[in-house]
């Protein structure tokens, strides 16, 4: 088996995709937290050293009807959250106003409606970090797309449910099937 052409991505308000959904053009998938720029410690290199090397990101991405990636929106700052946890999760971001701000400039896309998405695997990398929907499937992992930054992993049977690994970084998704 193999990735499907566009990867399935269920909405889960109050989740980590609780901001995604469809608009007059396609589909958005809004999202913020921690990442790594790759030439960061990175993962593995303890809570402590993790907050100083994260950079706090904002995106947006803009999809066609087909799923086609059409543009990303991204801001990146230092990261001035009051922890990372150990899984790399962001325990709580020190201000909620950039994440209000680029809540409001999603919330102003035409015709913007929150629901499932599916969208075609994309790259691309901003100031040394990984952005986009990677296929990492091969020997050992099976089939598998990644969301970077933030480390959503989907697989198989392709429902739009995913793993979440906040600390893997392009190449280290974690096999099997369990998060």
């Amino acid at each position: 088996m193999a990735l499907p052409e566009r990867v399935r991505i269920l909405h889960l308000p109050g989740d980590h995709t609780g901001s995604i959904g469809s608009f007059a053009e396609g589909a958005f998938i809004a999202d913020t937290g921690p990442c790594y720029p790759s030439s960061s410690p990175g993962p593995g290199s303890g809570p402590h050293d993790l907050a100083a090397s994260a950079l706090h990101y904002l995106v947006l991405h803009l999809f066609d009807h087909d799923g086609a990636h059409l543009r990303s929106d991204v801001e990146l700052h230092p990261w001035e959250g009051t922890d990372i946890g150990a899984c790399g999760c962001a325990r709580r971001p020190r201000s909620d106003r950039p994440s209000a701000r680029w809540q409001a400039v999603s919330e102003a896309l035409p015709d913007r409606r929150t629901g499932d998405v599916a969208v075609r695997p994309f790259r691309f990398r901003r100031e040394g970090v990984d952005f986009g929907l990677f296929d990492e499937s091969g020997p050992g992992r099976g089939d598998v797309a990644v969301l970077y930054p933030g480390g959503l992993t989907f697989r198989p049977p392709w429902l739009g449910d995913y793993e979440c690994h906040h600390r893997a970084v392009p190449g280290s998704t974690p096999t099997g099937d369990g998060a």
